[in-house]
């Protein structure tokens, strides 16, 4: 995040943890438990998974950051995948820089991921808008206005 890295998003505030390294504002990552470079898109992320972790109480250790998608013969990388305390996946989320809009092109995105991982949920965010989806018993998407409660 070149100019300000510290944009107001729609997740709560939290004490994050930055550091300058080769002239790279780094954020320290408390799933992975290291520095990342911070770009807009990592700060979403962050925040995201604060948010996840110290809010709605999705435990840290069943979380997964750039897990390997093979969707339309390329190699893919998903943003955040959580899984269920029985090891299958629980949410797959996308995250986005604030500045990227949430259109089809985004949408399209994560769902060729979830078409491969099969998630019950899935969710895209810019850190300032989110939407999670889930199939209702008809098998048709449905939008939700929340993350799901961990179980």
């Amino acid at each position: 995040m070149e100019k300000n890295p510290i944009l107001i998003l729609d997740f709560p505030s939290f004490a994050y943890k930055l550091q300058k390294s080769a002239e790279k504002l780094l954020i320290f990552d408390e799933v992975s438990k290291k520095n990342r470079v911070l770009t807009p898109e990592e700060w979403v992320r962050q925040h995201c998974l604060n948010y996840l972790i110290h809010h709605l109480n999705y435990p840290s250790n069943l979380i997964q950051l750039e897990a390997p998608i093979f969707a339309n013969q390329l190699k893919r990388r998903s943003d955040i995948c959580i899984y269920d305390r029985n090891g299958e996946l629980f949410l797959l989320i996308e995250c986005k820089a604030p500045q990227v809009n949430l259109d089809a092109s985004v949408l399209q995105q994560v769902s060729q991921y979830q078409s491969v991982l099969k998630s019950p949920f899935w969710a895209i965010t810019n850190g300032l808008e989110h939407k999670i989806f889930t199939l209702n018993q008809e098998n048709q998407v449905t939008i939700l206005d929340f993350f799901p409660k961990f179980q």
